[in-house]
């Protein structure tokens, strides 16, 4: 647990509430908590949101926070230098990617993981200034159908009629790896395999500590969720590939994404200082009209749902105005403390 006393020193308005106690617990303790009464506001998962509670309240906020899956873009067969595997021979065929992107249904997943609790988007910063809706996939293009027609015109076809497709003797198969605590991102990475099944692709789902994480999300499809108004951390960070001298490659480029035309265009927008050309610019890494990363061109990323935040709030404590929350640390609910209060 962390405790926080006002300080009262602070040049601001002093908050109402001079007492804060953070407590860090696994989703299935915190809803116990709730249950007993013994927390007054606590984060919850999609599928806990439902419940009633006596004397609490579900509070939704909306967030930038999105969820997909990572699908690494180079072949297998190199390491970077900490030695940790890269690349994935299967999810290296944009064929592959391209099938996820248009097969996936996000509905679906929204209903199924997310309980209604988000809306199925194309982009991990969806209504921001330098989205591209024109790159959002075309309903009537996308489903089982359209996955299959993408995979078939990519030379990949089921042979043996096992419902799986292949090509060059190499089975259409790979694992989706997710934190093992966290149950939603567990609820995604079954999801998005039932679905890939339909279409001839068979993924493995596993659950990992984030020590196995930080090693095999480099070669293995990963249940990414991150989400911020900043397009560093978005854009920048998670799909420079390190093509740019001087500038090196980032340990959040999970898909091990290489794209020289897309490093230029992320490090001049990562440099200038006119807003207008760093829209322009991050809109032209996604797609300029011959590439990109967006899932209508490389898709190294496959954006989902971006989902609401929850929470259980005692009947009586009033959060204030709560500004768009972002992935992370939950307790960023704590933003706005100056103007929470007991009624």
């Amino acid at each position: 647990q962390a405790i926080f006393d006002v300080n009262e020193y602070y040049h601001a308005t002093a908050p109402s509430i001079d007492r804060v106690v953070l407590l860090f617990m696994d989703e299935e303790t915190a809803f116990t908590s709730v249950k007993k009464g013994d927390v007054d506001i606590v984060f919850t998962t999609p599928a806990l949101a439902g419940q009633e509670v006596p004397g609490y309240s579900l509070e939704i906020l909306d967030s930038s926070d999105t969820y997909g899956i990572t699908l690494p873009c180079v072949v297998s067969g190199e390491t970077d230098e900490e030695g940790n595997a890269l690349g994935n021979d299967v999810t290296a065929d944009p064929a592959i990617r391209k099938a996820i992107a248009y097969g996936i249904d996000r509905e679906k997943i929204n209903e199924d993981v997310f309980n209604g609790y988000g809306r199925a988007v194309y982009s991990g910063w969806q209504d921001l200034a330098w989205d591209i809706p024109e790159n959002y996939l075309p309903e009537e293009e996308c489903g089982v159908e359209a996955a299959k027609q993408i995979l078939a015109e990519g030379g990949w076809e089921d042979t043996d009629g096992d419902g799986i497709v292949e090509k060059d003797g190499m089975k259409a198969e790979f694992t989706i790896v997710y934190p093992s605590a966290q149950s939603v991102r567990q609820a995604l990475a079954m999801s998005v395999a039932e679905q890939a099944r339909e279409f001839g692709i068979a993924i493995e789902t596993s659950g990992q500590s984030w020590d196995e994480l930080f090693t095999s999300w480099y070669s293995n499809a990963y249940t990414l969720g991150f989400g911020s108004t900043n397009p560093i951390e978005t854009l920048f960070k998670v799909f420079y590939g390190g093509t740019v001298e001087g500038i090196e490659k980032t340990s959040s480029n999970y898909t091990t994404y290489i794209n020289e035309t897309v490093d230029k265009y992320l490090v001049e927008a990562s440099q200038s200082a006119d807003m207008d050309k760093v829209v322009e610019l991050y809109k032209k890494a996604q797609w300029d009209g011959e590439t990109g990363f967006s899932v209508c061109a490389d898709a190294p990323y496959v954006a989902m749902v971006n989902h609401q935040h929850l929470f259980f709030v005692r009947d009586g404590l009033n959060i204030g105005t709560q500004p768009i929350q972002m992935h992370g640390p939950r307790f960023q609910v704590l933003n706005n403390f100056y103007d929470w209060s007991w009624e």
